[in-house]
């Protein structure tokens, strides 16, 4: 696994400089804030970060525990053809009230609180039973089969620590510590504005128009990793349209997306519209293959992340800046989003130029598959894609069966 995120090394490269993809998160990260904690529902907080630690409160079992269904007796483990009278039940949530002496048993289930005075449990299938008496018709054993009371986790025991994400089995440990409510961090809030007078309005599409195909893999991905979805503009390419878009979004999200627009042509208005609202640049440009025309701005405790408009580059733009920087505003570690895997490439793969180049693959059992096609504005193979091959700047070629590294989409 690598964690390339050295922040401190923000600073040695200028914003006019084109820095690797490394460094432009470690300005994004630096500018990113850690968003305020808010109690939630513990069945509303799947996904959510945790803002302090679940605690238990007591511990459990609270007593002690049959672990199987049978008998419940008071001595050691009885020889075969021994007999004892069955003086009463026991279920779980429903203890036996009496006391069992040592000539008798009381039947129990899995789960159920042990009698008073009873120390171990014979199995079913060791016994028979006559009526209301049992007889040992098999070897014991010394093996209890008891759940000792504060066996599981003791009061004050963290169950789930600060800064963990709640996911299913953390949920469940929350709800055994008696966590109707926890501490949560706030999810960002992520706006999208699309840019280009070539980008269709809605969903009807003419000749000269194509359809806003970035957004909704760019959401949908931000949504995946914690954010929640604050809004979508598309607008042309009008400098005063685009301007009041971004104040408008800015006002309602924690993060903007701009998405396309940012070419360095005489049409990049993105840009201009982030400095007209404040925002103080972060980068401009990253030295990466695709998604070399990605930049950001922040304002305030606002950012502003700018993709490229052709949808496979605003994609791994997204993954690799983006991502990280959403689960370090939500309270986790944002190292976590970038769990580089190490496996074999299925095909070779050509050498790479003077940026890192991410390759389009879809991952296979241990290994990686190359797309057909790796072109930035091409569909036609996307819904297979599920990773991406990693190769530094004049990496050699690599024969079909050599290992790469590689991050899942």
């Amino acid at each position: 696994m690598s964690h390339p995120l050295d922040i401190a090394e923000a600073a040695d490269c200028g914003v006019d400089a084109l820095p690797g993809w490394q460094m432009a998160l470690a300005r994004l990260l630096a500018a990113a804030p850690v968003l305020p904690p808010e109690e939630i529902a513990l069945e509303a907080a799947a996904g959510r970060v945790l803002a302090a630690p679940v605690t238990a409160p007591r511990s459990r079992p609270s007593r002690d525990l049959s672990a199987m269904d049978g008998y419940a007796i008071a001595g050691p483990a009885p020889a075969a053809g021994a007999e004892f009278p069955v003086v009463g039940w026991a279920w779980a949530g429903k203890p036996f009230s009496g006391q069992v002496a040592a000539d008798q048993a009381v039947r129990v289930t899995t789960g159920a609180p042990m009698p008073s005075g009873a120390v171990r449990v014979i199995v079913d299938e060791a016994v028979s039973v006559e009526g209301a008496r049992i007889r040992l018709v098999g070897l014991a054993g010394e093996k209890r089969h008891v759940r000792p009371a504060g066996s599981d986790f003791q009061a004050g025991d963290v169950l789930v620590a600060a800064a963990v994400r709640l996911t299913p089995p953390a949920l469940m440990a929350a709800a055994a510590a008696e966590a109707s409510r926890v501490l949560a961090r706030r999810q960002p809030r992520l706006a999208i504005l699309t840019v280009g007078d070539e980008l269709a309005r809605d969903e009807r599409c003419g000749d000269d128009a194509i359809p806003d195909s970035a957004s909704p893999g760019v959401g949908a991905l931000a949504q995946a990793w914690g954010a929640r979805a604050a809004g979508l503009r598309r607008c042309g390419d009008d400098a005063n349209d685009l301007a009041a878009a971004v104040e408008e979004l800015l006002d309602r999200c924690d993060v903007l997306v701009v998405i396309g627009g940012a070419s360095g042509s005489e049409r990049d208005l993105t840009r201009a519209a982030a400095a007209e609202a404040g925002a103080v640049p972060l980068f401009a440009g990253v030295s990466m293959k695709p998604g070399k025309p990605a930049w950001a701005a922040s304002t305030g405790a606002r950012l502003l992340v700018g993709l490229p408009g052709n949808p496979v580059a605003a994609l791994v733009a997204a993954r690799l800046l983006l991502v990280p920087t959403l689960v370090k505003m939500s309270g986790a570690e944002p190292a976590t989003a970038l769990a580089w895997r190490h496996g074999p490439t299925m095909a070779d793969i050509p050498a790479s130029g003077d940026r890192e180049t991410l390759i389009l693959a879809e991952a296979k059992g241990e290994g990686v598959a190359l797309l057909e096609r790796q072109e930035s504005a091409s569909h036609a193979h996307l819904a297979r894609l599920t990773a991406l091959i990693r190769r530094p700047p004049a990496s050699p070629p690599a024969a079909a069966g050599e290992l790469v590294d590689y991050l899942d989409l």
